[in-house]
């Protein structure tokens, strides 16, 4: 056996954003490899391995096609050589043919036929000022391609020449992500549809059929060995179907928001994956289920090459998880003792039981009555772990205690509208309740923590804080007259700021809100005096909540605190940030606290003023 046919394990991935790059990376050992950069926004959008192992063609968004040669592991110790071609638009297919030809398309119609070992020798390929965006081979002798319109070029190969055009389905948009794929069992050309449906075309037939396949785009796809795999962006499903027939075989839950995959073990087994976040991971079939064993470091992640021969070499599933078993009662062990484990949550993490450690660190910061922590951990977990899955509900109903404690309802929510009862949402008429109150309604809500930890659970979520959150609760008091109303408060608290020159302090507003709390949900009138700050980053509201009870209204006196408006998503975390110190600073600030006594006094004057007013036409009426 000659170096070059060795089998080589790595696997290969290009990034965009500001450090675009490929890396190479073995699974085994998970050693990661540097073998390119690119210049900022610049982004890696396809790569193609040759058949000999030892060239990568690297496409970019700037149109440029870079041959790395040298890149098999007994080359490596010195970098691999850079040849370039240069197509001007940014490339969204190539492949290689078994003859050292590479195939190549871009975003402006142009697809040529490229000698990788002379690049300057190279076929211009009909299309009919089509875009293709992927290739297929189907026979030494022809080769086929996918246009975004839904089109089907076949050419022979070497010369180039069209031979025939067959029309199919529209791909989805993301056209540096659609494949056309070729299934010999069947001869059929398969690729996704726009609607979400599977095409496939018979080649003997001459004659496209659609398949319902997934619900909305989806572009993952591969096939191996007989069997065609397909995975769903939006509906968690990866569907594994028989390429001889189209009828499909299994069906799978795989993390959601999948832009394309490759399997890397027999049966798809395990599976490479990239999502639309630009994350990517390696997932395996444990009990059903492709559960994230890795996470690879590093993000904005789009495109990947992995190996489709040979077996990876791994420790058996059952002598996994003995290790990692031993591995969580020692981290169990040491926390009880008071001592750090992160030599042990970082074994486990190289083992591929990233969700094992997440969850002992969530418990661990449970037992410590940390719920930052614990929601940091519970929401990446929740990333992780299928919700059908009868051993997970526990984690998932525990995350959505979580995020209802900090009144995160419409998130705990849809946690629970994806769990079987009793832990449904259907099943929590009080979750219900809440949810469809405070998404219908100006809303306060008196919190469970303190606002600190509230501000800080936003940054985990990737939400900008903001809404009215009450600080301090005044008795209540109950008033039977219907003529002092919160309108008519308002009205009288505008009189006495004329009357006795307060105009410096705010005036009042007047309207309906949703009052929450722990154990209510109320809806009433909410009669206040706002500071003048700007509510973008926090000001104090004082004022008297209105609700209708026995008929009488109790009036309960609130100090408030606000923050409104939304920051543009780029800017949510320093949003964040400055609303923290800005509330810190409100609290230790001795100025706003006379403000709110002043506002507390002229408020209460205005009840006075209309109480004396009700009971005098009282006396005048029994006189």
């Amino acid at each position: 056996m000659t170096p070059q046919s060795r089998f080589d394990p790595r696997l290969f991935l290009g990034s965009g954003g500001d450090k675009p790059r490929v890396v190479a990376v073995d699974p085994e050992t998970r050693e990661t490899d540097l073998l390119f950069e690119s210049s900022p926004g610049n982004s890696v959008y396809f790569l193609a391995r040759s058949p000999n192992g030892r060239e990568l063609a690297v496409g970019t968004k700037c149109g440029d096609v870079s041959l790395l040669d040298g890149i098999h592991p007994v080359s490596q110790g010195s970098p691999p050589s850079i040849r370039r071609f240069r197509l001007g638009a940014p490339i969204l297919a190539m492949k290689f043919l078994p003859n050292s030809i590479l195939l190549a398309s871009d975003a402006a119609g142009n697809s040529y036929m490229i000698d990788s070992r002379c690049m300057d020798q190279f076929l211009n390929l009909p299309t009919e000022h089509q875009i293709v965006c992927s290739f297929a081979l189907v026979s030494e002798d022809l080769l086929c391609g996918l246009s975004v319109e839904g089109k089907i070029f076949f050419w022979d190969v070497p010369h180039g020449n069209l031979l025939h055009i067959a029309s199919t389905c529209r791909p989805p948009p993301l056209s540096s992500f659609v494949q056309l794929l070729f299934c010999p069992a069947s001869r059929r050309l398969v690729h996704p549809c726009q609607s979400g449906e599977l095409a496939s075309y018979h080649l003997r037939e001459k004659r496209a059929q659609r398949t319902p396949a997934h619900r909305g785009e989806w572009y993952a796809m591969a096939e191996y060995q007989g069997i065609l795999m397909t995975i769903g962006m939006r509906d968690s499903r990866m569907k594994l179907w028989s390429a001889a027939d189209m009828q499909l075989d299994q069906d799978y839950f795989m993390p959601r928001g999948i832009l394309s995959a490759q399997p890397l073990r027999e049966k798809f087994q395990q599976v490479l994956w990239i999502n639309a976040d630009g994350r990517a991971g390696i997932g395996e079939n444990i009990e059903d289920a492709y559960q994230p064993i890795w996470l690879l470091e590093g993000n904005n992640y789009r495109t990947a090459s992995g190996p489709l021969d040979g077996p990876l070499k791994q420790m058996s599933r059952r002598h996994r998880e003995a290790a990692a078993q031993t591995l969580a009662e020692q981290i169990q062990s040491r926390l009880r003792k008071g001592r750090n484990a992160e030599a042990e949550h970082a074994q486990l993490q190289r083992m591929g039981y990233s969700h094992v450690s997440l969850l002992l660190r969530a418990e661990a910061a449970y037992q410590r009555n940390d719920p930052v922590a614990e929601l940091r951990y519970r929401t990446e977990l929740a990333t992780m772990l299928p919700s059908d899955r009868a051993e997970v509900i526990r984690s998932y109903v525990r995350y959505a205690e979580l995020l209802e404690r900090f009144w995160f309802i419409e998130e705990a929510y849809h946690v629970c509208e994806n769990l079987p009862p009793p832990y449904s949402a259907d099943a929590s008429p009080r979750l219900m309740m809440m949810y469809e109150a405070l998404r219908d309604n100006d809303w306060m809500i008196e919190p469970h923590l303190p606002l600190p930890q509230r501000m800080q659970a936003c940054g985990i979520l990737g939400q900008s804080f903001q809404g009215r959150w009450i600080l301090n609760v005044l008795d209540s008091f109950s008033l039977a007259s219907p003529t002092i109303s919160p309108q008519a408060m308002r009205d009288k608290y505008e009189q006495i700021r004329t009357e006795e020159s307060t105009l410096h302090l705010p005036r009042a507003r007047c309207g309906r809100i949703c009052h929450a709390s722990a154990s209510t949900v109320r809806m009433g009138d909410w009669v206040s005096v706002r500071q003048n700050r700007d509510p973008g980053e926090g000001a104090f509201e004082f004022g008297f909540f209105a609700a209708q009870e026995d008929g009488h209204t109790i009036f309960t006196p609130l100090t408030v605190y606000v923050v409104e408006g939304k920051p543009a998503e780029s800017s949510i975390a320093e949003h964040n940030r400055r609303v923290q110190e800005a509330f810190e600073q409100a609290m230790t600030d001795k100025t706003a606290n006379l403000w709110i006594q002043s506002v507390h006094r002229a408020l209460n004057q205005a009840v006075r003023r209309l109480k004396s007013a009700w009971m005098s036409s009282r006396m005048d009426l029994r006189g």
